[in-house]
């Protein structure tokens, strides 16, 4: 007879009993659930050193200069140009007026940020709907400035800020909602799939679907220009750099500056209040 579908086993030539079956079915048991655990206690660990990493990446505020050594990612020429209002503000402004068209009298608020900074994933999930509406109310003009932190190490960001811009100029009205979706993927990306926030080629597709999400055109999105987009967000990161807003060792993303000032405060609500006062 046999019970729980595990056989009686002969044990130095004796039968076992039921009872001793048992124990060692339970014994047997026992280990598997133990080495089960074990591995899913590893499969954890090996997660977590995973979002550790990744957390490095999107966290640390790399020191502003440290770009230029890096010969092998030097961009190739592009005949790109931008407009002058955003070639000569360095990003996107928007007021009451519309996209980039500030209105006079109104404060200065520069957003700098980086589209794979998880600190600036996290101001955007916080405040980034209340200073687009304080700007499109026309109570400011919000100037979006890409600049490179994080996304040296993560060309996704750099690719999504060249996007945005040339969005910015041939689509403005779809600038915003790209903006979005722009994070929105680094968040999904960065608890997923980092490889495609790491990975050139990867990188560079993961913003033309972005794009077609949001309905940017085809015929724009096969102008997306992996050199002008490294060309410009590098002139852009050294002249923020140069800006003396703060010490050479204070820069890092996101900065928000009123009026040519670092906003500080302990939260993001609290910086937004700041700022808008």
């Amino acid at each position: 007879m046999t019970r729980n579908n595990v056989t009686p086993k002969q044990k130095h030539g004796k039968k076992l009993s039921h009872a001793e079956a048992d124990r060692l079915a339970r014994t047997r048991q026992s280990i598997e659930m133990r080495k089960a655990q074990e591995a899913k206690e590893a499969r954890a660990h090996n997660i977590t050193i995973a979002v550790v990493l990744i957390a490095a990446l999107v966290t640390v505020c790399v020191v502003v200069g440290m770009l230029w050594n890096d010969s092998k990612k030097s961009a190739t020429p592009s005949n790109i140009k931008l407009p002058a209002y955003i070639a000569d503000s360095h990003g996107v402004t928007i007021s009451g007026n519309g996209i980039n068209k500030p209105q006079d009298g109104k404060p200065k608020i520069d957003l700098y940020y980086d589209y794979t900074c998880i600190h600036c994933n996290e101001l955007e999930d916080s405040i980034g709907d209340q200073l687009l509406k304080a700007a499109d109310e026309g109570k400011i003009n919000l100037t979006l400035k890409p600049v490179i932190t994080t996304s040296a190490g993560a060309p996704y960001g750099i690719y999504a800020a060249g996007a945005a811009m040339q969005i910015a100029a041939e689509q403005p009205d779809k600038f915003q909602a790209f903006h979005v979706a722009a994070f929105k993927k680094f968040e999904e990306a960065a608890n997923g799939n980092q490889q495609i926030l790491i990975d050139d080629k990867q990188a560079q597709d993961t913003v033309t679907q972005v794009a077609k999400s949001v309905g940017i055109s085809d015929e724009l999105i096969k102008k997306f220009d992996a050199g002008f987009a490294r060309t410009t967000m590098e002139n852009w990161t050294k002249k923020w750099g140069d800006s003396g807003i703060v010490a050479k060792d204070q820069y890092g993303t996101p900065m928000l500056v009123r009026d040519g000032k670092k906003v500080d405060g302990k939260t993001f609500p609290e910086v937004l209040q700041n700022a808008l006062k």
